[in-house]
């Protein structure tokens, strides 16, 4: 069999379960998923060869008995069946918009250019073994802008932070899927919840800690650590922390490292104010690799690998005589 009939009777078997309270439509659901299943990439028209084939479609989502999340149901349920197989999993969470072309739809939000939008965020189960194999979606929300009110604009309008504290906010998406997440699995599974630098936020920090969850999240902002609780230096903010624990290591520090070397374009290191002495000397301008007085050399200030790597150069910090 070839992998587009293993993915169909992998789909069809998994979709066996559904249940939309009529065997006409539980039919019809097995029916398409299996024709969806062999060419994924294809539109409902391409996907669908028949007429009749389209039209069944048209009216089984046109159907009030369809939901999403009736849809969902068996696959949540087979996606819970293989994190459990592999105990801990990572919950990857991120969000994407679709848009459409043509004329506004009824219930989508509007676009400033023709069209219309709505916005989807995910939670996808992969596995932690180091192959990160998708194991299944385990939790989805959808949404569409009205153009109400929101807690941005208010505070661009200068309400304050105390005014619009409580109002609904689309933030609330990442706590809300994780909830969700970890309320399916309900204990059969652990999750290490992965999110994007718009997930760090304090409030979402406190609720994942007091929840006791476990969570990678890309940080955003530069923020300084408790130095009793991390055991950081007092004053010591994020990126130094991160920094100086990962530069040694190839890792996450050096990265860091490079590319705030990129960012900033590195500085020409400042030669030091030459000490008092006896005898008439100058203060050497010799990088490392070309100072003759090999014996004595110095550097002012010490240079990392990536630093060099990106164009800086150690200042020599030697004393030569004048003769």
């Amino acid at each position: 069999m070839d992998d587009a009939g293993k993915r169909k009777e992998a789909v069809v078997d998994e979709v066996q379960a559904i249940e939309l309270g009529d065997s006409r439509l539980n039919f019809r659901a097995r029916a398409i998923s299996g024709r969806l299943a062999e060419s994924p990439g294809l539109s409902f028209p391409e996907a669908l060869a028949t007429e009749s084939e389209l039209e069944g479609f048209y009216r089984f989502v046109g159907n009030k008995r369809v939901t999403a999340k009736a849809i969902l149901a068996p696959h949540l349920e087979a996606t819970v069946g293989r994190a459990a197989e592999h105990g801990t999993v990572l919950a990857v969470h991120d969000s994407t918009e679709f848009i459409f072309g043509g004329e506004s739809r009824k219930d989508m939000g509007a676009i400033k250019q023709a069209g219309a939008k709505l916005h989807g965020h995910f939670c996808l189960a992969v596995s932690a073994d180091g192959h990160r194999d998708p194991l299944g979606v385990l939790a989805t929300k959808m949404w569409t802008r009205d153009g109400s009110p929101t807690q941005s604009s208010l505070r661009k309008k200068g309400a304050s932070h105390a005014e619009v504290r409580g109002m609904p906010s689309e933030y609330d998406r990442w706590s809300e899927l994780i909830d969700e997440a970890e309320a399916l699995v309900a204990g059969k599974a652990s999750l290490i919840h992965v999110m994007d630098s718009e997930s760090d936020d304090y409030d979402l920090l406190c609720h994942l800690k007091d929840a006791g969850q476990r969570f990678v999240l890309r940080a955003c902002r530069e923020r300084k650590l408790d130095a009793t609780a991390t055991g950081s230096i007092p004053g010591e903010k994020l990126r130094q922390f991160c920094g100086a624990r990962g530069g040694s290591s190839g890792s996450g520090g050096e990265a860091l490292a490079a590319r705030e070397a990129r960012n900033t374009r590195i500085r020409p290191q400042t030669r030091p104010t030459p000490q008092s002495t006896d005898h008439d000397a100058r203060v050497c301008s010799h990088d490392r690799d070309n100072c003759k007085n090999a014996v004595r050399h110095r550097d002012a200030q010490p240079v990392s690998d990536d630093q060099r790597r990106y164009g800086a150069r150690a200042q020599c910090a030697c004393r030569h005589g004048a003769g």
